[in-house]
């Protein structure tokens, strides 16, 4: 009788009524099946079988901290896969810090180019 119930409003990514330029990446960068394409030809390590867990286009800052612009807008992707030791022996400053070579992978490249910028093993801490 006093409840009345109604349907949730949707809206459109990037067409929210309440959002300011800073809110949305720029017009004109990779759509998700240009970032993917991208991330498959970065190889992501090795050739062997791995899985997209997340992909996100975000602020440098907002996915990870280092010499790339925190404002700097890009897409991240969390990766599960099977990883290069040899890979992660380079990245790393011993060999006691690389992970198993089943883990996680944040690889991170710039919104508009696919310029490769970052990448973490394991992407999570």
């Amino acid at each position: 009788p006093g409840f009345v119930a109604s349907l949730p409003v949707v809206t459109p990514v990037g067409a929210r009524p309440d959002a300011t330029p800073f809110d949305l990446p720029p017009v004109g960068g990779l759509t998700l099946a240009q970032a993917q394409a991208v991330l498959k030809l970065a190889a992501i390590g090795s050739d062997l079988p791995s899985a997209v867990l997340s992909a996100r286009i975000a602020r440098f800052g907002q996915v990870a901290n280092g010499a790339v612009p925190a404002d700097r807008w890009v897409w991240a992707f969390v990766v599960r896969g099977v990883f290069n030791a040899a890979a992660c022996v380079a990245a790393q400053p011993s060999r006691q810090s690389c992970p198993p070579s089943v883990a996680t992978e944040l690889a991170v490249f710039d919104y508009q180019t696919g310029e490769f910028l970052e990448d973490r093993i394991p992407a999570y801490p």
